[in-house]
């Protein structure tokens, strides 16, 4: 198989994986967004049972959103990079690497991690929800007294941006304001309901993320195969017009040399 139908098979593979992937986020990013202004508007009323209180500062924790695959441009580097400037201000943060990428680097740069996660190419909501318990755990425990994302934000095929997004603690006001003509009606009461609809918002925020990293990875190795692709034609048709040149040349020289009839003496 050459190079050129590899390149061509891969890229036909992140294709349809990009399309149902981007199905998927399309369907889910406005839930997701409503989801985000309630974590905006409400999300400091969580209050998590058993959090003790801390007299000292605890380290933040920093969640590393990989791809599970190279060649896929400078996506994954990008991200690395990030991740390196940010662990180099917070040398004791608490670590969680996902992806095969993420993973692989905190191995090799020798750098602790409390948890590693691999999803699939095309993560689905239990996998989101495993990863969101875990943080959770992790903040109620009192083991961080933050916790963010780093994931390359999907902004469309041909761009994705790095970004370090804060997950917990979430929200800045204890209490919104209600309108005095218009009163919510809490069943069984406020907190409970506050409390399930956070938690699951914060489901829900982990999910969009993994959603945002896959398709900006898909979209990434489609267009790193795309211009693999071709620079490979480019580069064939090049040798390939330096071949023909080299026959002709041949080929011309052979006719000179056939119809060349020395002067007589």
């Amino acid at each position: 198989m050459t190079q050129t139908h590899q390149n061509s098979v891969k890229g036909g593979t992140a294709t349809a994986k990009y399309s149902r992937i981007n199905a998927a986020y399309s369907a889910y990013s406005e839930y997701a967004g409503e989801c985000r202004r309630i974590l905006e508007r409400f999300g400091a009323d969580l209050a998590f049972s058993g959090r003790p209180t801390l007299e000292t500062p605890r380290p933040p924790c920093f969640v590393v959103l990989g791809g599970n695959r190279g060649l896929c441009g400078s996506y994954n580097i990008e991200l690395m990079s990030l991740f390196a400037k940010t662990l180099a201000q917070h040398p004791d943060a608490l670590i969680v690497a996902c992806g095969k990428i993420a993973v692989q680097y905190c191995r090799e740069k020798n750098i602790s991690v409390c948890r590693e996660f691999i999803f699939n190419d095309v993560p689905d909501y239990s996998e989101a929800k495993e990863l969101s318990e875990y943080l959770r755990s992790l903040y109620a425990e009192g083991k961080t007294d933050s916790i963010q994302i780093l994931y390359q934000k999907f902004v469309n095929m041909l761009t994705q941006t790095p970004v370090c997004e804060p997950l917990l603690p979430c929200g800045a006001s204890a209490a919104a304001e209600e309108d005095e003509d218009f009163r919510t009606v809490y069943i069984p009461d406020r907190e409970t309901v506050l409390k399930k609809t956070i938690l699951n918002c914060i489901d829900s925020a982990v999910y969009d993320s993994l959603l945002e990293c896959a398709a900006g990875s898909q979209a990434a190795t489609i267009m790193a195969m795309r211009s693999a692709y071709d620079n490979s034609q480019e580069s064939s048709d090049k040798l390939e017009t330096k071949i023909n040149r080299i026959r002709q040349g041949e080929v011309t020289a052979d006719v000179i040399e056939i119809s060349y009839e020395p002067p007589e003496e």
